[in-house]
C-alpha cells in the first residue's frame, strides 16, 4: 500500500521539481502541467546522479527521470527542498504503452524483447514479463514512493486532473485554482499532441491491456509472487472489467474554450502553440472568453498578429516581430542565445528563423509569419 506522505518542509516557493517514475506512467504529462502551474522551465535531466550536473541545471527547473533513488540523491533533493513526484499507472497499460513505444523509438536494449513482437504483443512480450525485466521497470516508481515521493495516479489524472494537481499544490505551494485550471487546459492531451511529438501521447485512455496483452502473459503476472507483490503495493489488479476503458473522463470543455475547435472563425488553423499562449495568461482568458471568434477588431486572433511591444524604431526597415513570434522567442532559451537582440539588430535574422520554424515546428498558419513593417 502506498503511503500518503509529503514532507511539510516544501511549504516554500517552488523553484525546482523532479518527476521520478517508471516510464510510460504519465511523467511528461505531469511535468508539463506542473511547469505551467509554477512557471518553471522544463529542462532535460542529467543521466544518473552526478552532483555537478544537477547543480549546473540552474536556479529554476522541472525535469523527469527514470533513475532509481540513491542515498546521495535523496539527501540532495531534501537539502534543497526539491519535491519529488512519482506517477503510477495500471501495470497492464504500462506494458501496452511500452510495446507501442518500441514501434517508433529505437530502444537501448532493455526493451529489445518487446520490439521483436511486430504486429501485436505475443511470444516476446511473454518473455519480457517472465524474465522480470518488466517487473524491474515497475519497481522504479515503488522505490521512489518508499522514499516519500508524492504519488499521482494516471487514472486519477484522466478523471479529475484539477483535483490531483490541487491536492499536490496544497501540500507543496498553494496556487490560485484558476492558474491550475489554465495549466491543465493547456496540457489537454489533444493540445500536447500539437505542440510535442504526438507519439509520446498515443492514446490517453485506460484499460487497453485487457485487449492487447496475451492471456499467457496475464496469467503469469497473476500467479507470479513478485508481480503479485507489485500489483498489491500499487493498488491494481488483473481482474477483467469490460467497462474499464469507459471511465468518467474529465470534460475539458468546461475549462478550455478551444476544446474540439480546430480553426478560428475565419478559417485559420488554431495550432497548439496558440492555445498554449492563451492559457499562459489569466488576463487573456478574461479578455477573450471566446478566443476563436474573429469578428471584432480587438480579437485574440488580430492581437496575435500585431507588433509586439519593444520593436525598436531604429530598425524600422526590418520586419516587425508580432506577439506570437514574441511569445515563442521568450519560451525558447536556445533561440535567445542565437538572437539576443531579437527586437533590434537581430530582428531580421530572428524573423527569418520564425518564418521557417513557426510553421514547421509549431504548425502556425502562414498568415502569422508574413512580413510586415511599421
Amino acid at each position: 500500500m502506498i503511503p500518503d506522505v509529503l514532507n511539510e518542509q516544501f511549504q516554500i516557493p517552488i523553484e525546482k521539481l523532479m518527476v521520478a517514475s517508471t516510464p510510460k506512467t504519465g511523467n511528461t504529462w505531469v511535468k508539463l502541467i506542473l511547469s505551467r502551474v509554477y512557471e518553471i522551465p522544463v529542462l532535460i535531466a542529467p543521466n544518473g546522479f552526478e552532483l555537478d550536473d544537477w547543480i549546473n541545471l540552474g536556479e529554476s527547473w522541472i525535469v523527469h527521470q527514470h533513475i532509481p533513488p540513491s542515498t546521495d540523491s535523496i539527501k540532495w533533493f531534501n537539502q534543497n527542498n526539491i519535491p519529488i513526484v512519482t506517477t503510477i499507472r495500471h501495470p497492464g497499460d504500462v506494458l501496452v504503452s511500452l510495446y507501442h513505444y518500441t514501434k517508433w523509438k529505437k530502444t537501448n536494449g532493455h526493451l529489445d524483447a518487446l520490439a521483436k513482437d511486430k504486429e501485436k504483443m505475443g511470444e516476446h512480450t511473454l518473455q519480457f514479463v517472465k524474465s522480470h525485466r518488466f517487473a524491474k521497470f515497475l519497481q522504479l516508481s515503488i522505490k521512489w514512493l518508499k522514499h516519500g515521493s508524492y504519488v499521482m495516479r494516471y487514472e486519477d489524472l484522466l478523471h479529475d486532473p484539477i483535483s490531483v494537481i490541487s491536492n499536490f499544490a496544497q501540500k507543496v505551494e498553494p496556487v490560485d485554482i484558476k492558474k491550475i485550471q489554465s495549466a491543465v487546459a493547456s496540457c489537454e492531451l489533444s493540445v500536447l499532441k500539437k505542440t510535442n511529438d504526438k507519439r509520446h501521447f498515443r492514446a490517453g485512455i485506460k484499460g487497453q491491456w485487457q485487449n492487447e496483452i496475451p492471456e499467457e502473459a496475464l496469467n503469469y503476472m497473476k500467479t507470479d509472487k513478485l508481480y503479485q507483490k507489485i500489483f498489491n503495493y500499487l493498488g491494481y489488479s488483473l481482474d477483467i472489467n469490460p467497462n474499464d476503458s469507459n471511465c468518467d473522463y474529465f470534460d475539458y470543455s468546461t475549462i478550455n474554450p478551444f476544446h474540439n475547435v480546430e480553426h478560428f472563425s475565419n478559417g485559420v488553423k488554431i495550432s497548439g502553440i496558440i492555445t498554449q499562449y492563451y492559457f499562459s495568461s489569466l488576463e487573456f482568458q478574461e479578455k477573450w472568453q471566446r478566443p476563436f471568434v474573429v469578428e471584432q477588431d480587438n480579437s485574440f486572433f488580430n492581437w496575435l498578429n500585431e507588433a509586439a511591444e519593444g520593436n525598436q524604431s531604429s530598425w524600422e526597415k526590418f520586419p516587425l516581430i508580432n506577439n506570437i513570434a514574441d511569445y515563442i522567442y521568450k519560451i525558447r532559451p536556445d533561440v535567445q542565445k542565437v538572437f539576443p537582440d531579437y527586437l533590434g539588430k537581430d530582428r531580421k535574422r530572428y524573423f527569418k528563423w520564425f518564418n521557417l520554424h513557426g510553421q514547421q515546428e509549431y504548425g502556425l498558419d502562414g498568415i502569422f509569419c508574413e512580413e510586415f513593417k511599421a
